[in-house]
């Protein structure tokens, strides 16, 4: 029997394709992102269908007693990689930045030699 958060869960699953979708439509998302958006949104779904899967997982394969526990422990490694995927994309744009910043000023510098 579905339960109201399992429905929920769907609910947001299918929303988040749609919305994932109509970025990849617009070229929003490079083939990765895509890809990733994707597959965790269909993961939602699934995990919100069948949620037993977690209590067999969190215990056979990762040994972890009680599920919810496994679940934030697997939020913090996610937060983790997203806030260093974030940061490589800071600092990428802060060099390119850089980059325009140094040439406009060596441009404004030879126009006034001349």
């Amino acid at each position: 029997m579905i339960q109201g958060i399992q429905l929920i869960g769907v609910f947001v699953g299918l929303f988040m394709l749609y919305y994932s979708y109509v970025y990849i439509k617009r070229k929003e998302f490079t083939m990765k992102e895509a890809v990733f958006w994707l597959m965790v949104w269909i993961a939602l779904i699934a995990l919100s269908l069948f949620p037993q899967v977690l209590n067999a997982m969190s215990w056979y394969v990762f040994r972890v007693q009680r599920t919810m526990d496994m679940l934030i422990i697997f939020g913090f490694f996610f937060l983790a990689m997203i806030i260093f995927y974030m940061y490589t994309l800071v600092r990428t744009s802060q060099r390119q930045i850089d980059a325009i910043v140094r040439n406009l000023a060596l441009e404004k510098v030879q126009k006034k030699k001349k």
